[in-house]
Parts: structure tokens; sequence; C-alpha cells
């Protein structure tokens, strides 16, 4: 009498019914159309502490002894699938290893390992004995390097912290040495091309938000080395994270701060948006002064070039401006020669 026996690929995969013909024999032909590579079958014992095998001769598997309710399920043995495994498993680990490896040589890829910072704004007499009273009263510096600055009034330095929470405490801080405001920062050279993929663009549509709202917001993400919002507001901040795989994890996602909707977009989307922008108004005859955006000729009751703006004079020419505001708030251009009348007794400088 033939019997049904469950057979998985793999130990845990989806388990197939094959029937073994009438003196109870399982023919391989009959595993191997559903498992392809099944040399045999393997059980676990009924202790679960190890497996045993079946026997398969000249492609016939007799039943294991004490019939085939030994196990509820068996499982197909295929060596080459096996092997596959094993060599996977190796290289998994040996790309851990590398990994691990690298971290260790390579600050950068370790979040946990501190890094060198600048210390910008010092006085050039400050003196490294100075230096460190000021920082070790938070912990332990393991480098410091004075530099020369070519301005005789500025001086600067590298130094590196020992404890990666104390150095992300004193990248948030304003420090005062010997009088002197100074600021720790990531060097630009440290992150030659990356401080750009640290930097995003967050675009919003309200000013009530502020510096440390943003911050308290992203630092749920990342740490933040600086949060940047433009003076008048333009609808938009600048949050520069200290590892860009945060920053570029962010690009392209909206979220919701007190209500408010943040669009997160890269810096370089934006160059590109500003350089269209930029083209778009110079085919429309517009350029771009220190007045604002202003058309290239005055027309009706547009503002020329060369017009009195209140002591704004044309910076390409090099004219000054007029000093105080004409009567009617505009100039007059003479002749096409590129200067304003003012009405109102403005004089010329």
């Amino acid at each position: 009498m033939s019997e049904w026996i469950a057979i998985c690929g793999e130990d845990g995969g989806d388990v197939v019914e094959i029937e073994t013909e009438v003196d109870r024999v399982l023919l391989l032909e009959s595993v191997t159309a559903h498992f392809p590579g099944t040399t045999t079958l393997k059980f676990r014992n009924k202790e679960k502490t190890t497996f045993r095998g079946v026997k398969c001769i000249e492609g016939k598997m007799a039943p294991p002894t004490g019939g085939w309710d030994q196990a509820s399920i068996y499982i197909s043995v295929n060596p080459n699938k096996e092997e596959q495994a094993i060599k996977r498993k190796a290289q998994s680990e040996e790309r851990e290893s590398a990994k691990t490896s690298r971290h260790e040589q390579d600050p950068e890829l370790d979040p946990h390992a501190t890094v060198d910072l600048i210390l910008l704004g010092l006085n050039p007499q400050t003196t490294e004995a100075s230096i460190r009273e000021y920082f070790e009263k938070m912990g332990d510096l393991t480098m410091l390097d004075i530099k020369k600055s070519k301005d005789a009034n500025v001086g600067y330095a590298f130094i590196k912290f020992a404890d990666k929470e104390v150095e992300r405490k004193m990248l948030k801080e304003k420090h005062n040495i010997e009088g002197k405001q100074t600021y720790l920062k990531i060097p630009n050279s440290r992150h030659q091309g990356d401080r750009s993929e640290r930097k995003v663009y967050v675009a919003y549509r309200t000013k009530e938000l502020s510096e440390e709202d943003l911050r308290n917001h992203f630092e749920k993400f990342g740490d933040v080395e600086e949060v940047f919002i433009p003076t008048p507001w333009r609808h938009f901040c600048f949050v520069t994270f200290m590892e860009k795989r945060v920053a570029q994890s962010l690009l392209g996602k909206e979220h919701m701060l007190q209500g408010v909707t943040l669009l997160i977009k890269s810096l370089s989307i934006n160059k590109e948006k500003e350089e269209h922008n930029r083209r778009r108004n110079l085919e429309r005859g517009w350029d771009a002064s220190s007045m604002g955006m202003m058309p290239r000729y005055g027309m009706g009751g547009m503002m020329p070039y060369g017009m009195d703006m209140g002591g704004v004079g044309d910076p390409r020419n090099g004219s000054g401006g007029w000093t105080g505001h004409t009567q009617h708030g505009y100039g007059q251009m003479m002749g096409g020669q590129g200067y304003a009348r003012g009405f109102g007794g403005g004089r010329r400088n």
C-alpha cells in the first residue's frame, strides 16, 4: 500500500506531498521532479538533536527503520545547493570582515568614531594650553594642532575628541576662548565634494518655525551640524547633517512639523532650478544687479539702469548714487547716457 510523504526543498520551505510505490518505496525521480538536484532525503530524529539520512540505492529510497512516520517532514538533500549556501555564507562573512576593517581604518565610515574638527576664530596668541584647558573640562582631546593663518588677526586649530557624544555636543555650541567667539566645524577639505551631500534644502510655507524647531525635528534622524534660515525669510532653509548618509536618506521626502509640510530636496536640484530661472530671465530681457532683478531697458513705468534709488549707484560702471530720495521716487534717463537726474533737488556725489 502506498503512502504520501511530505517533503520540502530546505528546512522551513514549502512542502510537497509525494506518493510512494505500492511497496512503500519512494522513487528518486519522483522527488527530483519537484526538487531538481536531490540525491536523497534527511529528517530530524525524534529528539530533534540531529539529522538522519534515508538510504537511496539505484534511485530507490526504502522507508527508514520504523517506517516513513519517523518524521512529519523530510528535507531534500542537494549537495550543489548546500555547497552554494556554504559559499554564500563565507562570502557574506568576508564582506562583513572587510567592512569592519574599513571602519577601523576610516573613521568616516564608522558612526561611532570621532573625526578631526576645525576650530575657527581663535585669537592668534591663544596657546595650546589654553585650548586644552577650555575643552578638557568637557572631555578628553586625542589631538590638538594649532595652525598659522594668512590673516594675522585670526587663528585656527584642528582638534579631535576622544568621545563621540562630547564631539556632538561641542559642535552644537559656540565657544568663547580668551574673549574670542570661536566655532567648531567639520572641515570642508575633509569632505571634499561631500559637504553638499550632507546639506539638504528644505522648503516650507511659514516663517513661524524657528531654527530650534527645525533642529529638534531633524535630529530625530541624525546629528545636525547647522540649520541656516535666510534673512529675510524666503520660504526655505538649509540643514547640514554630520553624516551624508542621513541627508541622502531624507531626499525627496515630505515631513510634517507643527502642521507645516517640509519638502526636502538636494542642493543640486535647486542649483539647476536657479540656473534655469536665470537663463529664462535673461531671455526675457531681465538682468540681476545689486538692486534686485531689473529690466535691461527702461520702458513706460519700468525703472531703467542708472536710476536714483535713494543713494544706490550703478555697480557696473562705478558711478556714484544720489544722496537722498527724489521727490517722486524715480529718475529720468538723459539721452541714453546711463545716469539719472532726480526731481526734487537731489545732488550727485
